[in-house]
Protein backbone atom coordinates (compact mmCIF):
# COMPACT_ATOMS: atom_id res chain seq x y z
CA UNK A 1 0.00 0.00 0.00
CA UNK A 2 2.83 2.39 0.83
CA UNK A 3 4.37 1.86 -2.61
CA UNK A 4 1.16 2.94 -4.39
CA UNK A 5 1.18 6.20 -2.48
CA UNK A 6 4.76 6.94 -3.47
CA UNK A 7 4.00 6.27 -7.15
CA UNK A 8 1.00 8.57 -6.87
CA UNK A 9 3.15 11.29 -5.35
CA UNK A 10 5.78 10.77 -8.05
CA UNK A 11 3.19 11.14 -10.82
CA UNK A 12 1.83 14.33 -9.24
CA UNK A 13 5.32 15.76 -8.94
CA UNK A 14 6.08 14.80 -12.53
CA UNK A 15 2.90 16.50 -13.75
CA UNK A 16 3.76 19.69 -11.85
CA UNK A 17 7.33 19.72 -13.16
CA UNK A 18 6.22 19.18 -16.74
CA UNK A 19 3.63 21.94 -16.51
CA UNK A 20 6.33 24.33 -15.29
CA UNK A 21 9.24 23.23 -17.48
CA UNK A 22 7.60 22.70 -20.87
CA UNK A 23 6.69 26.37 -21.43
CA UNK A 24 10.23 27.30 -20.40
CA UNK A 25 11.62 24.96 -23.06
CA UNK A 26 9.83 26.93 -25.77
CA UNK A 27 11.34 30.16 -24.47
CA UNK A 28 14.80 28.63 -24.29
CA UNK A 29 14.50 27.20 -27.82
CA UNK A 30 13.42 30.60 -29.16
CA UNK A 31 16.31 32.33 -27.37
CA UNK A 32 18.82 29.81 -28.73
CA UNK A 33 17.40 30.27 -32.24
CA UNK A 34 17.70 34.06 -31.98
CA UNK A 35 21.29 33.77 -30.70
CA UNK A 36 22.23 31.42 -33.56
CA UNK A 37 20.68 33.74 -36.17
CA UNK A 38 22.48 36.74 -34.67
CA UNK A 39 25.77 34.87 -34.75
CA UNK A 40 25.30 33.83 -38.40
CA UNK A 41 24.41 37.41 -39.34
CA UNK A 42 27.50 38.67 -37.52
CA UNK A 43 29.73 36.12 -39.30
CA UNK A 44 28.36 37.25 -42.66
CA UNK A 45 28.75 40.93 -41.79
CA UNK A 46 25.01 41.54 -42.05
CA UNK A 47 23.19 44.33 -40.24
CA UNK A 48 19.44 44.41 -39.69
CA UNK A 49 17.74 47.47 -41.18
CA UNK A 50 14.13 48.61 -41.39
CA UNK A 51 12.33 50.88 -43.82
CA UNK A 52 8.69 51.91 -43.83
CA UNK A 53 6.67 51.46 -47.00
CA UNK A 54 3.00 52.40 -46.98
CA UNK A 55 3.19 52.62 -43.18
CA UNK A 56 4.39 49.01 -42.95
CA UNK A 57 7.86 48.05 -41.76
CA UNK A 58 10.08 46.10 -44.13
CA UNK A 59 13.01 44.46 -42.39
CA UNK A 60 16.07 43.45 -44.38
CA UNK A 61 19.70 42.48 -43.89
CA UNK A 62 22.49 44.51 -45.43
CA UNK A 63 26.24 44.06 -45.71
CA UNK A 64 27.80 47.51 -45.84
CA UNK A 65 31.43 46.40 -45.80
CA UNK A 66 31.74 45.15 -49.40
CA UNK A 67 29.88 47.23 -51.96
CA UNK A 68 31.64 45.49 -54.87
CA UNK A 69 29.46 42.40 -54.50
CA UNK A 70 26.12 42.10 -56.26
CA UNK A 71 22.89 42.74 -54.39
CA UNK A 72 20.42 39.89 -54.04
CA UNK A 73 16.78 40.69 -53.38
CA UNK A 74 14.62 37.80 -52.17
CA UNK A 75 10.88 38.26 -51.91
CA UNK A 76 8.89 35.74 -49.92
CA UNK A 77 5.37 35.19 -48.67
CA UNK A 78 3.44 37.05 -46.02
CA UNK A 79 3.97 34.54 -43.20
CA UNK A 80 7.69 33.98 -43.84
CA UNK A 81 10.59 35.80 -42.28
CA UNK A 82 14.02 36.85 -43.50
CA UNK A 83 15.72 33.89 -41.78
CA UNK A 84 13.93 31.31 -43.97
Amino acid sequence: MQRCLSISHFLRLLAILLSVLLPACTTVKHSLFEMAISYENWKAGLHKKTINWNDKPIVYLENESDSSKETIVMIHGYAANKEN
